[in-house]
Order: C-alpha cells, then sequence, then structure tokens
C-alpha cells in the first residue's frame, strides 16, 4: 500500500514527512559490505537512507552551503547511530530511528561530548521502511541535551522526552542560518597517547556481532574516536578484509581464491552457454582467412589505431586492446585474442571467483579481466554469470562498481532483464595507480561485495 503523504501531514502537521522508493533502497543497500556485522549494516542502511532523501529535501528548500561532516563518516557507522550535516557554520546531527512509537530521542554519549563530533543541534527521524517513509519530527540543542537529558552511565546514552523536543522544524533552519552556536562548553578529553591508542585499536579490532564502544573504558574510548585517524584505522582493522590488488596480477601473483577461467567454464559450458563469451565467433578453429577479417572489420570500427598487414593476428589484437582508447574495441579485442590464443603473453589476464549461493540460493561467478594500456592506465572488466543449473541470471540481479567508501558510481551499474532473460552483466571502465573500488552484486536483500585496488 503507497503511504498518503497528505494523510500523514494531517496527522502531524508540524512534521517533515517524506517518502522513497526501492531505487533508493538498493541504492543505500549496496553500501552494506562495507561493515563487519549485522548490526553496523543495519545502522549503515537506515543513515544512508535517511541521507540520500533528506540531503535532496535540503538542496531544493535551503538556500546555503551544505556538506556532510567529517570526511569518510559512514565509518562511524561501523560504531554509532547517526550522521552530521554542516549548515553554514552549524553542526545538526541526524539520529535515525525505526521504533513504531515516537517517545523521545536517544543519543549516543559520543555525539554529545567527543568535540570532534560535538553537533549544535539533534534532530530526530522515524524511518517505516516497510511503508518507505521518513518523518522527520523534531530537534534539540546540545546546550539543552546537556541541561535536560536524562544520561545513562551503563550503555552512555542521553535520553530525552518527546516533549522536550522542538517540533517547528522552521525554527531549526532559520537558526541554523541566522543564529548563534548552540553547542555550549566542550569539556576536554583524556589525553592518549599513539601507543595507547594502537593497543586499543588492536583489541577492538577483532571483528565482534556488536559495537565495541563499550568494551574498555569509556574516557578512552571518547579520546580514540576524537582522532579521525585512529577510527578510521580502527574501521579498517574491524573490517579485516585485504582488497584484491589487480596490478599484481599483470605481474603474476594472484591468490588461490581466483581461479583459472579456462578450467571454470569448460566445467559449465554443457549447462551454461552464458559461459560463452561474446566474441565466439572467431575462434582459433577458424581458417587464418577468417581470422584475418574479423580482425580487419574490428579495426575498421575504429580510427586512432593502425592496422598493420605484417602483424599476426595474436599481435594485432594485442596491439589494438592496449592502445584503442575505446573501452568497448579494447575488450572486443581482448575477446578475440582470448578465443584464439588465451594463452597469449600479451592477453588480458581473466579470472574467476565463485561467490557461492549468498545471493537467494542462485549460483553466481564474478569474472574480473585486466590489462595495461599504452597510457599507464589500468583496464578493469567485471562480469557476472550465472553458475550450476541455473542457465540465465535472475531478473533484478544488479551488478554496481562504488568507490572506496560505498557511494556508487552512476554510470557504472547493469541489472539483469526478465525479457529476455541475461547470461551475464558486464561493465568495463579504466583506473589508475592507487584506485580503491567495489564490485557490488545484489538480488532483493542479499548482498555480495569484492574490494579491489589497483
Amino acid at each position: 500500500m503507497k503511504v498518503n503523504l497528505d494523510i500523514l501531514q494531517q496527522i502531524n502537521p508540524k512534521s517533515l514527512w517524506l517518502t522513497f522508493s526501492e531505487t533508493e533502497i538498493k541504492q543505500a543497500r549496496s553500501i552494506l559490505g562495507q561493515y563487519s556485522n549485522q548490526t553496523a549494516k543495519n545502522q549503515a542502511l537506515i543513515n544512508y537512507l535517511v541521507q540520500i532523501c533528506l540531503s535532496n529535501w535540503l538542496k531544493d528548500n535551503l538556500d546555503c552551503s551544505l556538506q556532510i561532516i567529517p570526511e569518510n563518516h559512514q565509518y562511524l557507522w561501523e560504531f554509532i547511530n547517526g550522521f552530521t550535516w554542516q549548515i553554514q557554520d552549524k553542526k545538526v546531527t541526524t539520529i535515525p530511528s525505526q521504533t513504531i512509537d515516537i517517545e523521545g530521542l536517544t543519543i549516543e554519549q559520543e555525539w554529545v561530548d567527543i568535540p570532534d563530533l560535538a553537533a549544535d543541534f539533534y534532530l530526530g527521524v522515524q524511518v517505516d521502511l516497510a511503508e518507505k517513509f521518513l518523518n522527520i519530527w523534531g530537534f534539540i540543542s546540545r546546550k539543552d541535551v546537556k541541561n535536560l537529558a536524562e544520561y545513562d552511565p551503563i550503555y552512555h546514552q542521553y535520553y530525552l522526552d518527546s516533549e522536550q523536543m522542538i517540533d517547528d522544524l522552521d525554527i531549526l533552519w532559520q537558526s541554523c542560518l541566522e543564529g548563534e552556536s548552540e553547542q555550549g562548553k566542550l569539556e576536554s578529553l583524556a589525553n592518549l597517547s599513539p601507543a595507547t591508542a594502537e593497543n586499543l585499536i588492536k583489541k577492538l579490532g577483532q571483528v565482534s556481532p556488536y559495537s565495541p564502544r563499550l568494551d574498555v573504558s569509556f574516557q578512552q574510548w571518547l579520546a580514540l574516536l576524537n582522532n579521525q585517524q585512529w577510527r578510521e584505522k580502527l574501521y579498517q582493522q574491524r573490517l579485516e578484509v585485504i582488497p584484491t590488488k589487480l596490478s599484481q596480477w599483470l605481474q603474476g601473483i594472484i591468490s588461490d581464491k581466483w581461479q583459472e577461467i579456462l578450467s571454470t567454464i569448460d566445467n559449465y559450458r554443457p549447462i551454461n552457454p552464458g559461459f560463452l563469451l561474446a566474441a565466439e565467433k572467431i575462434s582459433g578453429q577458424e581458417s587464418p582467412k577468417d581470422i584475418q577479417r574479423e580482425i580487419r572489420q574490428l579495426y575498421a570500427s575504429q580510427k586512432e589505431v593502425e592496422f598493420w598487414e605484417h602483424l599476426t593476428p595474436q599481435e594485432a589484437l594485442a596491439k589494438l586492446q592496449h592502445q584503442t582508447q575505446d573501452e568497448t574495441i579494447r575488450w572486443q579485442a581482448a575477446e578475440y585474442l582470448w578465443n584464439i590464443d588465451p594463452h597469449y603473453p600479451n592477453a588480458a589476464i581473466r579470472k574467476m571467483l565463485d561467490v557461492g549461493s549468498q545471493l537467494m540460493g542462485y549460483k553466481i561467478a564474478l569474472m574480473v579481466g585486466v590489462l595495461s594500456t599504452s597510457d599507464q592506465r589500468i583496464a578493469v572488466l567485471i562480469r557476472a554469470y550465472a553458475m550450476d543449473n541455473f542457465a540465465k541470471l535472475p531478473p533484478g540481479l544488479s551488478l554496481q562498481i562504488s568507490d572506496e567508501i560505498g557511494q556508487l558510481i552512476p554510470s557504472l551499474e547493469a541489472i539483469a532483464r526478465e525479457k529476455p532473460l541475461d547470461s551475464y552483466l558486464q561493465l568495463y571502465f579504466l583506473a589508475d595507480a592507487d584506485d580503491r573500488f567495489n564490485v557490488n552484486l545484489s538480488l532483493g536483500d542479499s548482498s555480495i561485495t569484492e574490494q579491489f585496488s589497483i
């Protein structure tokens, strides 16, 4: 049932009511591989969804400078709930909740008492995933939090009744644009030596099904999170993920988890024609004359790389794949070369990862191809294939590329169709030294993320 915003507005006219779509939920789910446990993943989903929706509204309705702080703020969702807008020179920390009945606001102490994170205002947001709406229902200043809130010394949280919150959001926006700072006095935190910080990171970096915020002295915890470099290091340690370094593939350094694609294709070809690559019309079984004709046609489809008669077919294809500026032509040439001579020294490297049945029971394989270009960049090809007894991909399967902090790259997304069914999905792009990116596969509520660096 679609939510009627007019009815919601009548129920509570002072709230700001916003709706969101399945597309925005899918966008939010794409970052879930960036967290170590399900609690953090759920927290990240809700926060990112609110961030997407509220960002659009703020940009449309407030004529002012607007950004989300601190840098790499998504790392904080591994530990605490919320995120912060800087509106002009004011900081507004948004605290989402999925509670059905709004009885008040719970703010974790980190948002209030860490100088680097403390805000001027705290904004309560109710999130209903089933009905797809947000209810931005009230706010309070940090000064009032310190004066009015009930503090829980066990869970280190501040509790406020809904009656203590201000429900007129126009006051908040006006205060951000024209008012004075509402942070109040900020107490200094305990000093933490680099050696102590390293020991804490090592201890708290062990993967657990919950946030480690209560596992050490809370004063030490506050001091640790007050340092952006330390909290980011702790986040990375808890993920314990070493990205696949693709430039090493070109040097012959490849981890055991990546399989030889030829043996994989041979195993599944009888039941999965999707493994047959797009350029299979040219192969080692074709006559030399036919191969030469196909290569000439490929060269003729572009103008920047000249065809040289004296080159062997392998040399001609290798030249084209390395020198062309057209990524489609580049990977067509690479596939032609794979088909006629897959072990040719200058062929693109390709490997496959069987990701198992993690996507709603479907067996999916991820293929990655990589080659160097003449201008010292790395060309990357990503494919998703169906495996086992599924000859086609399930409709709705999404293949996406995101940057290292989980932000989707809009131009790099492919979704499996229902009519006609797809045998595979593919994306290709150029990358530079030290680039990092994630490959996200998702279907329904299930998702898989693989991390890569160049």
